[in-house]
């Protein structure tokens, strides 16, 4: 049952990674919701380049999911580097000021995404 269940968030994660990654690389900042229209080309640059490596990221989580023996070193890793992305964010919350709601909703649950892992186990 608890296989399933990771599985079923690696998809998920793997999903959402390949979505939201081309989303943004095709449509920069307009992809973001709470993001203005425009931004400067330097940040435009950073953020779609930045967008195709959370998009390739999809195929690590995938492959892992795909597996037929599930490797929970590797899936542990991932969820710890999903953790660091969320402290990248609540840094980002902390100096820049709360982020639209779906962003606050996203870095809880990277936060808490080691934890999530390890209980599904």
């Amino acid at each position: 049952m608890r296989t399933g269940l990771l599985r079923g968030l690696l998809w998920s994660i793997s999903g959402v990674a390949t979505l939201t990654g081309l989303l943004v690389a095709i449509r920069g900042n307009r992809a973001i919701p709470g993001a203005t229209d425009r931004t400067d080309a330097s940040t435009s640059s950073v953020l779609r380049f930045y967008a195709v490596i959370w998009a390739a990221q999809a195929i690590v989580v995938g492959r892992a999911a795909a597996r037929k023996d599930l490797d929970h070193e590797e899936i542990a890793g991932i969820g710890w580097l999903m953790a660091a992305g969320g402290a990248a964010r609540a840094l980002a919350w902390r100096q820049s000021g709360p982020p639209h709601p779906l962003f606050r909703a996203l870095t809880v649950q990277e936060l808490a995404m080691p934890l999530i892992v390890r209980l599904l186990r």
